[in-house]
């Protein structure tokens, strides 16, 4: 622990002492430059080798930095590279170089320093505006799910209006409605790109159950979940959630909330669903379950079939899916 706490402390005062160094290098390296450079420019131009040390001590460690780098630069050229040459009568026009340098290097400090703060600033203002947008696009993106969730239900319900409809001609065009609604849902999804694909079922109606129970303040533990991996489309996946959480919100409507017991039971061309008490009481039953609207129209979108059984262990409530029965007929569109 110890040799972590002084790794850090060693790696800190590096990170503090890294603008002074690299500036003292800077200083050094445009001193060096203009010391090699002297048979070249002669008593000419002593602060030329400098400014390109000024300019990046400017941009990398800050105005602070780089206006102690012009002084000392203005230090060391007017030391070693004008004094040595200044004559009877030239202090005027060395004076003025001097003042010059460091004026010239003012507002190239204040220039560079106001362009990194502009660039910091945008840089800022750009990060903000992903941010926004990405939180829009995943509210767009949790609307258009919403919509065909919706658009699957409403399938559902015509197919169960068109059922109960005696009239042949109100019946045709409920059930022409239903599939016209359900074929609009999945092409919803294709074109939010929300295509259908594999979905690991008992993960997603677990989920689901647990966010139902918290928006109605009951414990995560009161709706157990039983059964073995099953992967459907997302098709099937939204249209059997919705029956489940239809089932389970009506329960919870009715009466004082009892601990269920959900289990899924799978072969090679159905689902079934079974809803039973985990402590059964007298009196308690679940049949009304059969009266529950939404319910049936969940259930006849998957075009599956619902069964109260009654029995002296206590009420289940059965739900039958075959695979792939959330997809209208093949070739029908009206």
């Amino acid at each position: 622990m110890w040799r972590s706490i002084r790794n850090e402390a060693t790696c800190s005062a590096a990170r503090r002492a890294l603008p002074y160094l690299a500036s003292a290098a800077l200083i050094a390296a445009g001193f060096g430059a203009r010391f090699v450079l002297r048979p070249m420019f002669g008593d000419n131009h002593p602060y030329t080798a400098f400014y390109p040390s000024i300019v990046i001590i400017a941009y990398g460690f800050g105005r602070r930095f780089a206006a102690a780098g012009a002084v000392v630069a203005a230090a060391l050229a007017f030391t070693f590279f004008t004094l040595p040459t200044i004559g009877p009568g030239e202090w005027p026009g060395a004076v003025a170089g001097l003042v010059f340098f460091l004026a010239n290097c003012a507002v190239a400090i204040w220039i560079i320093s106001e362009l990194v703060r502009s660039l910091g600033q945008v840089k800022a203002d750009q990060t903000r505006t992903e941010a926004l947008a990405s939180a829009q696009a995943d509210m767009f993106r949790d609307l258009n799910e919403r919509l065909g969730h919706h658009l699957q239900l409403v399938s559902g319900v015509l197919a169960l209006q068109a059922r109960g409809e005696p009239e042949p001609q109100v019946s045709n065009a409920l059930a022409k409605a239903s599939e016209s609604s359900l074929l609009l849902a999945r092409v919803h999804r294709e074109v939010t790109g929300r295509a259908a694909g594999p979905v690991e079922l008992t993960a997603v109606i677990s989920k689901l159950m647990a966010s139902l129970l918290a928006s109605r303040g009951h414990s995560p533990s009161l709706i157990e979940l039983e059964g073995p991996p099953v992967h459907v489309s997302e098709e099937e996946a939204t249209s059997l959630s919705i029956a489940l959480l239809e089932c389970a919100a009506t329960l919870l409507r009715h009466g004082a909330a009892r601990p269920l017991r959900i289990s899924l039971a799978e072969d090679s061309g159905s689902m079934t669903f079974r809803v039973a008490e985990r402590d059964p009481q007298p009196g308690a039953t679940l049949t009304e379950l059969a009266e529950a609207y939404l319910l049936q129209a969940a259930v006849e979108q998957m075009r599956g079939r619902m069964r109260v059984i009654p029995g002296a262990a206590g009420t289940v409530v059965e739900l039958s899916f075959p695979r792939g029965g959330g997809a209208p007929p093949a070739g029908t569109l009206h």
